[in-house]
Order: C-alpha cells, then sequence, then structure tokens
C-alpha cells in the first residue's frame, strides 16, 4: 500500500453546507457511510482462534467431566485410571453453580434494583413539563388481546409508586393506629 492510498484512507470528508443544514433539522441521526477499506489479507484472525481453542477445549472437558461423573469406579480402574477426584464432587460443582445463578438473578440483582431507585420525594423525580401524557401512539386497525402492546415510556413516579406500594400501605396502616394527639391518650392505672 502506498503512502498516498494510506493518507486518503485517513481523510474526513466535510459536510456541505446544505448537508450540515439538513442534518439539523432531521430529527434522525446522521447516516455514517464508512470509506471502503481494502481486503483483509487471507488467514484467521487470533480473535478467531482463540475462539474456536476455547470453544473445543469446554466441549472436551464437558465430555471428559459427563464420563467422570457417571462411568463406575470399577470401570475407571480397569482402564487404568486411579487418581481422580471424589464422586461427591460430581454433585456439589453444578449444585454450586445453580446456587451462584440463584443468589445473583434472584436476589442480589432485584436487591440492587430496589436499593438503587430513588424515593418519591427525590427531586430527580421532576418531569418536565412539556413531555405530556399522551405517550400511546393511535392506530386504524383493531387491536386484539394478542398483539403486542406499543412500547411507551412509563412515569418514574408510577414506578416508584408501585414498587413502594406495600411500603406506603404499612406507613397508613401505621398513621391510623396511632393517635394523633396526647390528649386522648389513655394511662394504664
Amino acid at each position: 500500500m502506498s503512502v498516498h492510498a494510506f493518507k486518503g484512507r485517513l481523510e474526513r470528508r466535510h459536510p456541505s453546507l446544505e448537508e450540515e443544514r439538513a442534518a439539523l433539522l432531521s430529527p434522525l441521526p446522521p447516516v455514517y457511510q464508512p470509506t471502503t477499506a481494502e481486503p483483509t489479507s487471507p488467514g484467521s484472525k487470533s480473535v478467531e482462534v482463540y475462539g474456536f481453542v476455547s470453544w473445543v477445549a469446554c466441549l472436551v472437558a464437558g465430555v471428559i467431566y459427563l464420563l467422570w461423573a457417571f462411568i463406575p469406579d470399577k470401570y475407571l480402574r480397569e482402564i487404568g485410571i486411579t487418581y481422580y477426584p471424589s464422586k461427591w464432587w460430581a454433585v456439589v460443582i453444578p449444585t454450586i453453580f445453580l446456587l451462584i445463578i440463584f443468589w445473583t438473578a434472584g436476589v442480589i440483582l432485584p436487591f440492587l434494583s430496589w436499593a438503587l431507585a430513588p424515593p418519591l420525594t427525590d427531586k430527580r423525580l421532576i418531569e418536565d413539563p412539556s413531555r405530556g401524557d399522551n405517550q400511546f401512539v393511535s392506530s386504524d386497525t383493531e387491536s386484539s388481546k394478542f398483539d403486542i402492546p406499543t412500547a411507551v415510556d412509563i412515569k418514574l413516579s408510577e414506578v416508584n409508586a408501585w414498587k413502594f406500594r406495600e411500603y406506603r400501605r404499612k406507613l397508613h396502616h401505621r398513621s391510623r393506629r396511632q393517635p394523633r394527639d396526647s390528649k386522648s391518650r389513655t394511662v394504664p392505672d
């Protein structure tokens, strides 16, 4: 590749005045048009090789694990394999992986989602007045119960109200049980 060809690939084309105006008026992002690149050299890339080798290694390790887990010890000794872990690990290893998945997806992630949500009185919940409430797109077609609902933006206050509904219910229940002033309280004798 010559120096001039390399220099030409690095130069950027500047948009004309009409293209800049069209980009400012258009609600869509500008279209990226990459320069044509020269064909890559034949052969595989190192990422492809590492990926394939990793895939084959995982497949072989999985097959060896399953063979070790299901073949009785008597047959392994006949083949000449005498040094291997206890079969107890054949049960423990999948159990540990399942527990890790359960605790991550079922406990830790929902807790983080709940803990990081701002309370209903947070200043971050202030909405833009120009947002509007009509988020649904009206269509002329008749909708059925099997249609996929339109994707809409739900107000954060509505999400938090649903999320903290139990907490608000408990607060309301507590406030109804407690007397409002000290005069109405009865002192036990």
